[in-house]
């Protein structure tokens, strides 16, 4: 910083800042384990890989590192990071507000991520189920993927929803692919 400010003469230069400054690849210091305990490393890993595990893992060696009544502000400053993470996830306030320690926060965390991923295999399956359809549609008409469509109602299994699609490809009428879709 120092060589990007005109110098300053007289009794100001003793003013003149003199900072440094450091790049911090969150990559790099997420994948390194650190030789001490390291905040700044901990933080760069809950931001890398936010997944319930690691962050969990963090605030285990943080509370192991820091247990006195001397790092309550740390505790603090990591709940408010995963109760922030909840919150975006729709968690409300008045509940989140009731969380008092870094523990809770890291289970309502948990729980967060639990629904995160329940709601993505679910959309992953919803989406596989909506292209077959389609396909089925354009290859056989519109009335064959109205039938497919309420024949994969409530199918959860995204292998068996492929293996239906592939039906589509094998059979040459649309009757043919429902019986052979009803079989599966």
């Amino acid at each position: 910083m120092f060589d990007l400010i005109e110098p300053v003469r007289g009794w100001l230069a003793r003013f003149q800042p003199r900072l440094q400054s450091k790049v911090l690849d969150l990559r790099a210091v997420a994948g390194q384990p650190p030789a001490e305990p390291n905040v700044a490393s901990w933080i760069a890993s809950m931001e890398y890989d936010p997944s319930a595990v690691n962050v969990s893992r963090v605030v285990e060696k943080l509370r192991e590192e820091y247990p006195g009544t001397q790092h309550v502000r740390l505790r603090e400053a990591f709940r408010e990071w995963i109760l922030g993470a909840a919150e975006s996830w729709g968690i409300e306030t008045e509940v989140l507000q009731r969380v008092k320690s870094l523990k809770e926060a890291t289970m309502i965390y948990a729980g967060v991520e639990e629904q995160k991923e329940r709601a993505h295999r679910e959309g992953r399956t919803e989406g596989s189920a909506t292209v077959v359809c389609r396909q089925a549609g354009l290859k056989f008409g519109p009335q064959v993927a109205e039938q497919l469509s309420r024949l994969l109602e409530g199918l959860s299994d995204p292998e068996r929803i492929a293996r239906i699609g592939d039906r589509i490809i094998e059979c040459e009428t649309g009757a043919e692919f429902l019986a052979r879709a009803r079989e599966m």
